[in-house]
């Protein structure tokens, strides 16, 4: 017990666990401010992911790589499942099969790739052991076969029509089951040999005792389940609230948020050299949704849900999920991988989020993008400055990212040495605040776009938007533009306290770094 509570003491991550009780109270004093527990939720399974991360790992140290895989596949999924339980006993069965999809396509292609890239960038190349790599793809391949199927049985002229669909379900649901036993069967005991993972990684500098491991991970994900059941009561009232649909919070949100505990675990396993783990769990994870979890949903609703559920999932889907499933085959062919081949995988999943929630990404494109024949009104040739200068800023971000990349090989870059340590932080913190204020504005313009122009005291366009999140940002607050409904009054409070915080780090950064030029 001392060791996690040492842990937790010095991890800051780790602090965020505060989040957890006060999202569970907002649940009983609050259960109406679903917007408010849809953040608060996200904030607490944060830091229980990052927990549950170090316990799977001090488990991982006793049993070895591929069992530790297999056993953060299992317990991330169980987030997952939870939701989709939920989103099952409602009826909500579009939200039901997006998560499935999205859990399938972010961890082949998004888990994967940031493994692929964050342990690229400090290792040139990395192995892992081709024969887990080729049994999960193989066992997608299989599974999106089983997917793709109902859906064309539907398109058939068929006189029985939605009946035949739910039994062949049915059945696909039984063989599936059947199959994912089989494969544990095959890869944990009569041909376990050729999963061992060579020693070739970093051993974790301290772990937790075998007991408290074990006691951690049962009592994270009871928190993780109760905090999910918080999630899944806020996200469909938060997602009408911030225009959302059911595809784009199954496939993202649930998805990355359900997979947080997971990916963790995957992303720190990468940076060690230990990618044997990161790729049971991220492939171990999507092989056991799409064979697994999506089997169980469709036989328990039977029990629990207003009608059958069947895996017949809308064409866009399908199409998604076999792309990524194709990839990963491609992926673990070679049983090696570099920081380049993350950032396509990476990319490849980037397309399909945009595609999914091109509403969301659209509104920020139309914001950034500078227009070349802006109208005659002055605030409009405000915004294209405001555009302007947000390029600028952009690429300044973008510059220091890759300098600071570029040191982790090599020299940094001449043109940033040459400015003194107080002028460095004041280009970051700048360059920083403007990106926040925009992002900001951003937001506003989105509340605008799903609530109308009520939510605030005046219309607002860029220039507008730019000018009342700085001026909230800083708290000066002149009173000639405020929000009127609740939702952009919570993100004006959130950016208010995240202003001030924002100044606190700034000034202490600079007392400091002054404290030191004194000693020295």
């Amino acid at each position: 017990m001392n060791a996690l509570i040492k842990e937790i003491q010095h991890s800051p991550l780790l602090w965020m666990l505060v989040f957890v009780p006060i999202v569970l109270a907002t649940e009983l004093l609050a259960p109406s401010a679903h917007t408010a527990l849809f953040v608060l939720a996200v904030l607490a399974i944060i830091p229980l992911a990052a927990l549950l991360s170090h316990a799977t790992e001090s488990v991982a140290e006793k049993t070895g790589d591929a069992v530790g895989g297999l056993l953060n596949a299992t317990l991330g999924n169980l987030t997952e499942l939870i939701i989709a339980l939920a989103a099952l006993q409602a009826g909500e069965y579009m939200l039901v099969k997006a998560s499935i999809a999205g859990a399938i396509v972010t961890n082949s292609l998004f888990m994967l790739g940031a493994s692929f890239l964050l342990g690229g960038l400090r290792y040139r190349t990395q192995e892992f052991n081709r024969a887990g790599g080729r049994l999960h793809a193989a066992l997608l391949l299989m599974a999106t076969i089983a997917l793709i199927t109902p859906a064309a049985v539907a398109n058939l002229d068929l006189a029985q029509g939605a009946s035949v669909t739910q039994k062949l379900s049915t059945g696909l649901a039984v063989l599936l089951i059947v199959a994912y036993g089989l494969s544990l069967l095959f890869s944990l005991k009569t041909h376990k040999d050729l999963f061992v993972s060579e020693d070739h990684g970093e051993k974790a500098a301290e772990t937790l005792p075998t007991g408290v491991a074990v006691g951690t991970l049962i009592a994270v994900t009871v928190m993780v389940a109760l905090v999910s059941e918080i999630f899944v009561g806020s996200v469909q009232k938060a997602g009408e609230t911030l225009g959302m649909s059911p595809a784009f919070i199954g496939f993202i949100v649930v998805a990355l948020v359900g997979g947080a505990a997971e990916m963790a675990v995957a992303f720190s396993a990468a940076r060690k050299n230990r990618l044997d783990m990161s790729v049971g769990i991220a492939l171990g994870s999507a092989s056991q949704i799409a064979l697994f979890v999506a089997p169980v949903l469709v036989l328990l609703s039977y029990v629990i849900g207003p009608k059958p559920m069947d895996l017949q999932f809308w064409p866009g889907a399908i199409v998604m999920v076999l792309i990524a499933t194709i990839t990963a085959c491609f992926i673990t062919n070679s049983g090696r991988s570099a920081w380049f081949i993350g950032a396509l995988l990476l990319f490849i999943y980037l397309i399909f989020a945009i595609v999914v929630g091109y509403c969301i990404f659209g509104l920020l494109v139309e914001a950034a993008v500078p227009h070349l024949l802006p109208e005659n009104a002055f605030t409009t040739y405000v915004g294209e400055a405001a555009r302007a200068g947000v390029f600028v800023i952009w690429f300044y971000l973008i510059w220091r990212i890759a300098d600071a990349i570029r040191g982790i090989y090599g020299p940094r870059s001449a043109l940033y040495l040459e400015f003194t340590p107080a002028w460095r932080i004041v280009l970051d913190v700048t360059a920083a605040f403007m990106l926040a204020a925009f992002c900001f504005a951003v937001l506003y313009l989105y509340i605008v776009r799903i609530q109308g122009p009520g939510a605030f005291s005046t219309e607002l366009d860029l220039g507008e938007a730019l000018y009342f999140s700085i001026v909230t940002m800083t708290t000066t607050g002149y009173g000639d533009i405020s929000p009127r409904s609740g939702l952009a009054k919570f993100v004006v409070s959130a950016q208010i306290l995240f202003g001030f915080l924002y100044t606190v780090l700034f000034f202490s950064i600079f007392a400091g770094l002054a404290g030191r030029r004194r000693s020295a």
